[in-house]
């Protein structure tokens, strides 16, 4: 929830929606700054009945960093994680709440991999992942040579 922008509006005009999520997709993608040895990596979970970003951190593809990710997830009180199966959610992700297989991870896959329709793509992951992509193009928004790279760059559209 973004506080400071609460803080701003007319507690009138403003409609707050509760929602409980439950289980989250969760996936880590790459693209690269400069060259292909400089790679950076996108981690994000998103709830998976809706298909909205829960939380996302930029770095390396280590164990810190999904820690990290996993740290933002913490207050969400997920009971299951829906995930590829990479070594680091094995590690860091208690067996009784970890769900490995494509199965149950069609919304992020949907993402990140082959589009499967446009129907269950969320817009705010099309989002992250085309600024994922251009972290390696030129003329990007985003810095080439990495000087940015350790802050998350701002989703237009977000809350």
């Amino acid at each position: 929830m973004n506080e400071g922008l609460l803080q701003r509006l007319d507690a009138e005009q403003v409609q707050i929606i509760v929602h409980k999520v439950e289980a989250a997709e969760v996936d880590e993608m790459w693209s690269f700054v400069g060259s292909k040895s400089q790679q950076r990596w996108l981690w994000h979970a998103i709830d998976h009945h809706t298909g909205q970003v829960l939380a996302y951190v930029f770095g390396t593809r280590e164990d810190h960093v999904f820690l990290e990710l996993q740290a933002l997830l913490k207050p969400f009180g997920l009971t299951r994680f829906d995930t590829d199966g990479w070594g680091a959610y094995r590690r860091h992700i208690d067996p009784d709440q970890h769900t490995v297989g494509k199965q149950h991870t069609q919304k992020i896959e949907g993402v990140t991999g082959r589009p499967l329709s446009s129907a269950i793509r969320a817009p705010t992951c099309e989002i992250l992942r085309d600024r994922a992509r251009r972290c390696g193009k030129i003329g990007s928004p985003m810095s080439k040579w990495g000087k940015e790279h350790g802050y998350p760059p701002r989703i237009r559209g977000a809350t």
